[in-house]
């Protein structure tokens, strides 16, 4: 079966069970506390992350164990959706939006609903991309399929490279 996000070479997303976490893509099971659905808090890591590497997808919905992705799906993605753009754009949590409409949206796989958000590579000006208004303790760049804090050169040289 195969399942296709969008035409965004970054977001074809193959067949399920091809699928792995990577550089550019980060699965998020994001059932919340009562299994609902919520935005999990270590996916902003990552937008900080995609943002001051190469940009890259988020998955919310879709499990991973021991490297095997399964669809949950997000039964009601609505309020996930407020909830991303309320925290995107609050600057105490995100320092910029980098985000568009067309960057978070709901998509169906294996019939039920995923939320893609794919985040933009931050333009030189805008980095570093941090979170919790603290760029030397909340910025992040993606290495292979973690998220890795940055130390204090590399923020500083982000910094310096801004002008």
């Amino acid at each position: 079966m195969t399942n296709k996000i969008n035409d965004d070479p970054i977001a074809n997303i193959i067949d399920i069970q091809t699928l792995q976490e990577s550089v550019e893509v980060e699965c998020k099971q994001a059932s919340g506390r009562d299994g609902h659905g919520a935005v999990p808090n270590d996916m902003w890591e990552t937008y900080s992350a995609f943002a001051n590497t190469r940009g890259g997808l988020i998955l919310l919905g879709i499990k991973e164990k021991k490297g095997t992705f399964t669809v949950e799906g997000i039964t009601n993605p609505a309020p996930l959706i407020k909830n991303i753009w309320d925290i995107v754009n609050n600057p105490n949590k995100v320092s910029i939006n980098l985000l568009s409409e067309s960057d978070v949206r709901v998509e169906t796989l294996e019939g039920k609903s995923v939320i893609a958000i794919t985040v933009p590579r931050a333009p030189r000006q805008s980095r570093p991309v941090f979170i919790n208004a603290n760029p030397l303790n909340g910025t992040y760049q993606r290495r292979y399929e973690a998220d890795q804090k940055c130390l204090p050169p590399t923020v500083n040289k982000m910094l310096a490279e801004q002008e």
